[in-house]
């Protein structure tokens, strides 16, 4: 699901929240754990968060909620994403393992299907097949 945010130049908390469908107690903790979330402070006192930091949010909800990272994996993919690194997490890890896997039961396939070509030639070579 694509993030939708509205064409404003600042967000209060609650709106943030809304927007990127978060309670606030929830991102003020996040504040708390991810430095890229960086509200500014209005005049009055109160925090007021741009379009870059509801992409940071957003970000850190799907790598939170979505591909159930801990916060110190999140950490480090946000910190890869946002500088634009190759990601090295153990989420890429596991894809990884599960692509050598695959890989392990193509060759297994690939050998029954040489032992079958291996078995045809000799049909066709006793019964002078062509």
């Amino acid at each position: 699901m694509e993030l939708i945010i509205p064409n404003k130049s600042s967000f209060k908390i609650n709106e943030a929240c809304e927007v990127v469908g978060v309670k606030p107690y929830v991102l003020r903790f996040w504040e708390s754990e991810f430095d890229q979330i960086r509200p500014l402070v209005s005049s009055s006192g109160q925090k007021v968060y741009q379009h870059h930091d509801l992409e940071v949010i957003a970000t850190i909800k799907e790598l939170l909620f979505n591909q159930h990272l801990t916060i110190e994996q999140c950490k480090q993919q946000l910190s890869s994403v946002l500088s634009g690194e190759a990601l090295d997490t153990p989420m890429v890890e596991a894809t990884i393992s599960l692509t050598e896997r695959e890989v392990q039961k193509l060759v297994v396939a690939k050998a029954k299907v040489n032992s079958l070509l291996m078995t045809l030639d000799s049909i066709k070579s006793n019964h002078h097949w062509s």
